[in-house]
C-alpha cells in the first residue's frame, strides 16, 4: 500500500487542489454529473479520477483513467481497488437505496475513506458514512 499516494488524493479532494475539477462518484471524468464540492465545476472525477489527475498531472483531467493503473499507484489490490473506485461494498440497506446513491457520495466520505484505507489497509465505506460530515 502506498500511503503518501493514497493521503495525497485524500488531500487534494478535501482541498480542492485542482480548482477546475469537481467531485462526484459516477464517472472517472465527466461532463454533466453535479459536483458534490459546491463549486459547480463543469467536469467532475471519483476517486480514480482524482488519484489519476495527480498521478499525471492536471493536463490529464480528460484523458482515459485505467483502473490498474491507478490501484497500482495507490498500492491496493484488486478487490481493494473496486471496493474503493466503484464502492462495491458500499452498505446497500433501506438507509442508503436510492435511484442516485452512487453520485451522491459526498467528498468528505470519500477522504474519509481513503484516510481509513490509509491508516488500516481497508476499504470501510459503512464506518465512512457512520461518522458525521464536516
Amino acid at each position: 500500500m502506498n500511503r503518501e499516494n493514497i493521503l495525497a488524493v485524500a488531500d487534494a479532494i478535501e482541498k480542492h487542489s485542482i480548482p477546475d475539477l469537481g467531485f462526484n462518484m459516477a464517472d472517472f471524468f465527466g461532463a454533466g454529473f453535479n459536483d458534490r464540492t459546491g463549486r459547480r465545476c463543469g467536469t467532475t472525477a471519483c476517486i480514480a479520477g482524482w488519484a489519476h489527475a495527480l498521478k499525471n498531472g492536471e493536463g490529464a483531467i480528460a484523458s482515459f483513467v485505467i483502473p490498474s493503473e491507478i490501484a497500482d499507484w495507490l498500492g491496493i489490490n484488486e478487490q481493494a481497488a473496486e471496493n474503493l473506485f466503484y464502492a462495491s461494498n458500499y452498505p446497500m440497506n433501506e438507509r442508503y437505496i436510492e435511484a442516485d446513491w452512487f453520485s451522491n457520495i459526498a467528498p468528505d466520505t470519500a477522504v474519509s475513506v481513503l484516510r481509513h484505507l490509509a491508516e488500516t489497509g481497508e476499504v470501510d465505506w459503512d464506518r465512512a458514512l457512520a461518522e458525521p460530515s464536516k
